[in-house]
């Protein structure tokens, strides 16, 4: 199953090869993904993988033929300073880690897109950033707003702050599950005119 490219031979995108360029990708490497419909197109918005780390965005036509379109924040991780910070701060370290897990993209109120990012220190624990970025355009770039959820510690019996989904009620009310099985999963309520934490905690 290879295609033959004009710069020598790829495996189809479903299967392994790093040499492949990501304008060839397709559907391979789309971890975590989440799908909004904007613009004429579907967007899937995914785990950072194979150096591009940064939120990889596809659209397509018909879910079936997938372009692999960019990342959220191509300004690179200088875009992220305050979360790398705060992870830093609370992980008591260097962050180890080189990607961006799990997003979810929702319209902004008002206009744009509030895209829900995480980050997190290690692999394996719970030392974990849940921030909220927003673009005026679907395609970004993104760009960071605030800080939503810090885990760390107490392994098991804090969530993980990971795996942000954002989802409404019938009255409209704005919610963001979050977490994994380590610790639990959670839901917080969001205000809808903000995007973010309707508690006003930061």
């Amino acid at each position: 199953i290879v295609k033959d490219f004009a710069d020598g031979f790829c495996f189809d995108p479903l299967h392994t090869d790093k040499k492949c360029p990501c304008e060839k990708w397709g559907t391979f490497g789309a971890h975590d993904p989440s799908m909004i419909e904007a613009d004429g197109y579907y967007y899937v918005f995914s785990t950072g993988t194979f150096g591009r780390d940064l939120y990889q965005i596809r659209r397509s036509k018909d879910l079936v033929h997938w372009e692999f379109v960019g990342e959220a924040f191509p300004q690179g991780f200088s875009a992220l300073a305050p979360v790398v910070a705060t992870l830093e701060e609370v992980y008591g370290g260097k962050v180890k880690t080189e990607n961006l897990w799990a997003p979810d993209v929702v319209p902004a109120a008002g206009g744009g897109y509030w895209l829900y990012g995480c980050y997190t220190g290690v692999f394996g624990d719970n030392y974990s950033v849940i921030y909220l970025a927003k673009a005026e355009k679907i395609e970004g770039p993104y760009r960071y707003e605030q800080t939503l959820v810090v885990t760390g510690g107490n392994w098991g019996l804090v969530p993980n702050a990971i795996d942000a989904q954002i989802f409404y009620d019938g009255a409209g009310r704005m919610f963001m599950t979050y977490g994994s099985f380590y610790g639990g999963i959670r839901i917080l309520e969001l205000d809808p005119a903000t995007g973010l934490r309707k508690d006003g905690y930061t």
